[in-house]
C-alpha cells in the first residue's frame, strides 16, 4: 500500500496523528504534509518493512508539550527506513519531544538524509532501538541513545560524527 502526497492538519481534542501504521507490512508513506496534531506526526507500530520517506511534518505533540514525537517508530517495528523527512517542532508552547524516536523493541531502522533541525524540544533523536544507523542527516545534535547499564529509561547525550551535519 501506498500513503502519498495527502495533507494531515490535527483537528484539536481528538487525540489525532496524522498516519498510523499499526501491525502491518509492506507500506510506503511518501510526500505527506502533517502539521498541528494533538499527538504524533507519523507512527509506526508493530509494522515490517515500512519505507517513511520526503514527508513534511510540523508542530505535532498540541496535546501536551515535549510528550510526542515528530516521527515514532515503535513497538516491535523492523526493517523500516526513514529518508528525506523534514521534521519541525513548530515553536510555540507545545512541540515535539523528539524529532523522531526508535523505541526499545524496533529493529533494523534505517535513517537517512533527514533533516531534524529544531523537531524536537528534548533532542532532535531518541535511539532505544537494535540496530539504528543514522548517516547523513542534518539537525541532529543534541542526540540521545540508550544507555543499557543505565536502566530502559535512562538517556545519555551523545556525539553524532557518521558524516551528520550539525
Amino acid at each position: 500500500a501506498i500513503v502519498i502526497g495527502n495533507r494531515f492538519t490535527g483537528v484539536a481534542g481528538n487525540d489525532s496523528v496524522g498516519i498510523t501504521i499499526s501491525g502491518t507490512s509492506r507500506v510506503s508513506l511518501i510526500g505527506n504534509s502533517i502539521s498541528a496534531g494533538e499527538v504524533e506526526g507519523i507512527w509506526v507500530n508493530v509494522g515490517s518493512h515500512i519505507e517513511v520517506a520526503s514527508n513534511f511534518i510540523w508542530g505535532c505533540s498540541q496535546k501536551v508539550h515535549n510528550n510526542f514525537d515528530g516521527i515514532l517508530i515503535g513497538g516491535a517495528s523492523t526493517d523500516c527506513s526513514v529518508t528525506n523527512n523534514v521534521v519541525r517542532h513548530g515553536g510555540g508552547g507545545a512541540q515535539h519531544q523528539f524529532g523522531i524516536q526508535v523505541a526499545a523493541a524496533a529493529a533494523n531502522i534505517w535513517t537517512c538524509g533527514n533533516d531534524f533541525g529544531a523537531s524536537g524540544a528534548t533532542a532532535s533523536i531518541s535511539d532505544a532501538g537494535n540496530k539504528t544507523l543514522f548517516p547523513l542527516n542534518s539537525g541532529i545534535g543534541p542526540y540521545q541513545v540508550w544507555d543499557p547499564a543505565a536502566g530502559p529509561a535512562a538517556h545519555v547525550a551523545a556525539t553524532v560524527t557518521m558524516f551528520n551535519r550539525v
